[in-house]
């Protein structure tokens, strides 16, 4: 899964492999703390559960827990408003990576 995570201050981009059904942690700035779950459904679809955490001075608050559906190699866009007034631009660009032995 590619992700390309953006807030006002500065742009990242990254690649990150995450099992189905497992969950990867992401932080940013400090500031902004993501869980994804990304789960690989039977038509191929890939649902995508997240947690975003923005820092309050003294602890990550969950700031909300969005859910998409997204296609293979599709990009999905995504703006979440962060608990200091800001926000986070996320993009999401999901694959599925075959295992090979």
């Amino acid at each position: 899964m590619a992700i390309k995570l953006g807030t006002a201050a500065t742009q990242s981009r990254m690649n990150l492999e995450v099992n189905d059904g497992g969950q990867s942690e992401i932080k940013l700035e400090r500031n902004i703390r993501l869980l994804l779950k990304p789960t690989i459904q039977k038509d191929g679809a890939i649902f995508l559960a997240a947690e975003v955490y923005g820092w309050d001075g003294n602890d990550f608050k969950l700031a909300g827990k969005p859910a998409l559906l997204m296609r293979q190699g599709e990009e999905t866009r995504l703006e979440l408003p962060l608990l200091n007034g800001g926000s986070a631009r996320i993009s999401i660009v999901p694959k599925e990576i075959k295992a090979s032995f």
